[in-house]
């Protein structure tokens, strides 16, 4: 084992900024036409793959294709295939959860839903990676699975250092996060996986793993901003109908409060979790929630001010949004001792 000095990743060993030319973006449950609240009609598809060139999300994402079906030209397909048993006790859909590209192999992880429960919660049979050779086109089922009671059933990936980092929560949305890693070479080899402990890396065992970060946790996203230095965390808090946003300087810990980023009122339930695109090989990646692309768009901002100002202090301008609320009292695991330092916040107060 490694040590955490050495393993977490710290200043100076962040991924590098790459200018993102292509993003994937996979949907899960998809119909020909709309038929009311909860999904149906004609055209059921699991999954779905978009792709998008477009560099400014100032305006929003423009797709440019969709991944189809070549005996039906224009129409999309479903990527990763499911037997659509609806009984509650076989394949019912298989919604992807994460994706990342590795080389020129692109990487889904996705889950084989049993049933759908209570609202926030479902039953998996298992999660599993699926990958693609051919740009999206076809895709394998890899067999590298995670059981229906694992900590990593839904998955966010993130690249550094020439690991796969796996941050993961339980099924349905009211789990805590835990983290996992895995050499890039060995992303198909489940017993490379190594998982955080709370101090050190545990080889080949899912149940070393601790919280890094307290429940409630839904279906989760993170990304590095070069700009903040920080890595950003989305995911939705379902007892609040919130997406919620943390940041840290190092993966393993020290993630801040909680920040509410928009509430369920202005959000459409189909879009309280855009799945993690997949990088085009070697072009960098897309802020993959909902919130992230909100993230984005502040920064855009924030770079347009500072350039305007030509400030002569080198501080960074505060992420600033009206809908945001800071600090709500949840804390990461580890974070409450670090509270009492002078540790800068990400998301400032609301806007006056």
């Amino acid at each position: 084992m490694r040590s955490a000095a050495r393993t977490s990743a710290s200043r100076g060993t962040r991924p590098p900024i790459r200018r993102i030319r292509r993003r994937w973006c996979c949907s899960g449950d998809s119909f020909d036409s709309w038929s009311g609240d909860g999904g149906g009609g004609g055209g059921w598809r699991s999954n779905l793959l978009a792709l998008s060139e477009d560099r400014d999300l100032t305006d929003g994402l423009t797709f440019k294709t969709m991944i189809a079906d070549p005996a039906m030209p224009g129409y999309a397909k479903e990527i990763i295939g499911s037997a659509h048993d609806t009984s509650g006790n076989g394949d019912f859909t298989a919604i992807p959860a994460a994706g990342v590209t590795v080389g020129n192999r692109h990487y889904i992880e996705y889950m084989q839903i049993k049933a759908w429960g209570a609202a926030g919660r479902w039953t998996t049979n298992f999660s599993e990676i699926a990958y693609s050779d051919d740009d999206g086109q076809t895709w394998t089922k890899s067999g590298v699975k995670w059981d229906s009671g694992s900590k990593f059933a839904q998955s966010a990936y993130l690249k550094d250092g020439g690991y796969v980092y796996m941050f993961g929560t339980p099924t349905g949305r009211f789990g805590g996060i835990y983290l996992s890693r895995v050499p890039e070479a060995d992303i198909l080899t489940k017993a490379s996986y190594e998982y955080w402990n709370g101090t050190d890396w545990t080889a080949n065992d899912e149940t070393a793993a601790v919280r890094i970060v307290d429940a409630p946790a839904g279906e989760l996203s993170v990304a590095y901003n070069a700009y903040y230095d920080k890595y950003i965390m989305t995911y939705l808090n379902e007892d609040r109908a919130a997406i919620a946003l943390r940041s840290s300087s190092e993966l393993t810990g020290g993630w801040s409060g909680e920040s509410e980023i928009a509430t369920g009122g202005g959000i459409p339930r189909a879009l309280r979790r855009v799945h993690p695109p997949l990088e085009s090989a070697g072009q960098g990646s897309l802020f993959p929630h909902v919130a992230m692309a909100a993230v984005q768009r502040i920064s855009n901002a924030c770079y347009a001010r500072a350039r305007q100002s030509r400030a002569q202090s080198d501080r960074r301008p505060e992420l600033r949004g009206s809908n945001v609320r800071h600090d709500l009292g949840a804390v990461g695991a580890g974070e409450r001792q670090r509270r009492r330092g002078s540790q800068r916040r990400l998301v400032p107060q609301r806007r006056q």
